[in-house]
């Protein structure tokens, strides 16, 4: 039974994960240099086609670029052993470029060193563990700052004791540790958790299937005692097994989920974000779902709206939004070797002086056609458009295409959205009637994809792009009255109501509008909540835009000399004594 369940899972995962193919690999002549290399991508780039000689091109020409910066940082040897395998090569320099640390090929080479045979037949997975390992910390860790309690009385791993368990219980795992593509299997690689425990995971979950998966968040029991400060755990440490019988709290229930995720091979992380009832802690994680690879979510609680999350990038040391990891899930899902060309192509195309870049802005179109879901191409394509080498017909063409696309990831079309239309909408001069509605069709269309994806939040912060482009445009009433009424609008939402709001009271100055603004308010504090949810009403926590909008009716009655009911809110809502009369 279990050697035919594995066999099932190496299907899955061969139907969800591509394998990395790549183009043979011409060696690199020894008297070519990285300028001559460059020379040559160019002149064939030049045609603004992206085939695959010139991709193969690049990756010679990144190849010598690295042995060139890294040729004192690495061993003689190391070079002639990476060439043996071009999955790992390619995969290197490309990860490396364009800054080449010196980190990365540290870690590679140590594993190759310890490992052998085991890191050639595994080159995804040790590039992985290279590119993770070489932001890890003086403790020991490489997976960001866990909270201090979370590491207390416990010895973590080093990385040859890591990659040696990966290696040994491969059999095990949910994911193929070979054919997983690399920028995956690095949450994976980012585990700290000791070998004994991980062996404790292997027993009591690995038999589990992906169906399951979504209850491990919850297999901890609630802590009530700990959100007042006397967690049940007391003085026990808190490993994995002590966190599923004694329990935690969000913090606690993700850290144990993506833990056991990781130790079981499955791409995951921790994730916060500031939702209805304020922080939490969640758990992301790839697994198959309707016909795809998707990063997928347990404790992200729909009706608390958490809809942008937060975590650690093992690879670059720093936060990160989910909603990039959420993309390259995705991008991998789609095409692994297309996700690298894509890159690549936005490589070369950077590569030529901003004066050339009309010529081959083709090569940006063509990388969309390998894979749709990397964000550097977009991320190109809108500083192309801003700058001037992509004309502004086709720019909105091809976001009308991404609009299309990423209904499911309509974070980066927010930014590609901003960084295109942010110089069109300054309005310094006239703006002609067919620009403004050109430009006020495009907010509207992507405001109608925030609204069938229920991002609000997004919805709202395209709110005071579009109210700050009427104020730019003189149209001063026309603002007022949007701000108006897409406040009230998202006066029940715990993301970009007071931005709104706000705006509309700057608006609003003047001794002039004194009883209009007065009015505006009483009808906006009759629209906020109190308490965001029942969670918050019980633990007497009051949302955050309620009492900003109260404080500033306070402050607004005082203005206009009404103290009796400025005295009125303060004593019901602040505990303030009326003062005596």
């Amino acid at each position: 039974m279990r050697a035919r369940r594995m066999v099932l899972l190496t299907v899955l995962v061969a139907l969800f994960l591509l394998p990395l193919v790549f183009a043979a690999e011409t060696p690199v002549p020894a008297d070519e240099t990285p300028e001559s290399l460059r020379a040559k991508v160019l002149a064939l780039a030049r045609q603004a086609k992206l085939t695959d000689e010139v991709i193969e091109l690049f990756k010679q020409y990144s190849l010598a670029l690295a042995k060139e910066r890294l040729a004192k940082a690495v061993a003689a040897d190391f070079w002639p052993w990476l060439a043996q395998s071009k999955e790992m090569q390619e995969g290197l320099v490309l990860g490396l470029y364009p800054g080449y640390d010196s980190k990365v090929v540290a870690q590679l080479d140590t594993l190759r060193k310890r490992f052998g045979a085991g890191v050639d037949s595994h080159p995804a997975l040790a590039l992985a563990f290279a590119f993770d390992w070489a932001h890890k910390r003086a403790d020991g860790m490489c997976c960001g700052s866990l909270p201090a309690h979370l590491r207390k009385d416990r010895k973590f791993t080093t990385m040859e004791e890591s990659f040696a368990y990966y290696l040994k219980f491969e059999n095990a795992m949910k994911y193929s540790l070979k054919s997983t593509p690399w920028q995956l299997l690095v949450h994976v690689a980012d585990n700290e958790v000791p070998i004994w425990e991980r062996l404790w995971v292997l027993s009591m979950y690995g038999e589990f299937g992906f169906n399951r998966f979504r209850g491990m968040y919850y297999k901890p029991p609630y802590d009530f005692d700990m959100l007042r400060g006397q967690p049940k755990m007391g003085s026990l440490p808190w490993t994995l097994a002590n966190i599923e019988k004694i329990g935690g709290v969000c913090v606690e229930r993700a850290y144990f989920a993506s833990r056991v995720f990781k130790c079981l091979g499955v791409p995951s992380f921790m994730d916060s974000g500031e939702g209805a009832r304020g922080g939490h802690a969640w758990v992301a994680y790839a697994a198959p779902h309707l016909g795809r690879l998707e990063l997928l979510y347990a404790g992200r609680f729909d009706f608390d709206k958490y809809y942008v999350g937060t975590t650690f990038c093992p690879c670059s040391a720093k936060e990160l939004l989910d909603r990039e990891t959420e993309l390259l899930v995705a991008a991998c899902s789609h095409s692994p070797r297309g996700y690298n060309d894509a890159c690549v192509a936005c490589h070369i195309y950077g590569l030529f002086p901003k004066e050339e870049r009309v010529k081959t802005v083709g090569l940006l179109e063509q990388a969309i056609e390998r894979n749709p879901y990397c964000a550097l191409v977009w991320r190109s394509i809108a500083t192309a458009c801003v700058d001037g080498t992509l004309e502004a017909e086709k720019g909105e063409k091809l976001y009308d295409l991404m609009l299309a696309g990423f209904q499911d990831y309509p974070d980066l079309t927010f930014e590609v959205l901003c960084t295109i239309l942010g110089p069109r909408l300054k309005a310094e001069a006239a703006v002609p009637d067919p620009v403004v509605s050109g430009n006020m069709n495009v907010l509207e269309k992507a405001f109608q994809l925030y609204e069938k994806a229920q991002r609000p939040d997004l919805g709202a912060k395209l709110c005071s792009v579009k109210g700050k482009y009427l104020e730019d445009l003189g149209r001063k009433d026309d603002a007022l009255l949007f701000y108006m009424r897409t406040s009230e609008a998202y006066a029940s939402e715990h993301y970009g109501f007071v931005a709104l709001f706000k705006r509309a009271l700057a608006l609003l100055e003047g001794p002039e509008n004194q009883s209009k603004r007065l009015k505006y308010i009483d009808i906006i504090a009759a629209k906020v909540p109190e308490y965001q949810t029942a969670w918050n009403r019980r633990y007497h926590e009051r949302n955050p835009s309620f009492v900003y909008v109260l404080q500033v009716c306070v402050k607004e009655l005082r203005n206009c000399g009404q103290n009796d009911k400025a005295d009125d809110i303060e004593a019901r809502y602040f505990g303030k004594k009326k003062p005596a009369s």
